[in-house]
């Protein structure tokens, strides 16, 4: 079984847990803010590309 560090507490828990076993948090892994920051890096990049483009 593979074991991941809650981002809180630093208690093993599973790679499949929701929620840690030893401190409650939800999302232990930090997976949903991965996930925000990569959409918003993306949405910068598409903005400065945007932004070079139209000023030539």
């Amino acid at each position: 079984m593979e074991m991941n560090h809650c981002r809180a507490c630093s208690g093993f828990i599973s790679h499949k847990a929701n929620v840690c076993c030893h401190c409650g948090k939800k999302d232990p892994r930090g997976r949903r803010r991965m996930v925000v920051m990569v959409i918003f890096g993306l949405f910068m990049v598409a903005g400065l590309f945007l932004l070079m483009e139209s000023t030539g």
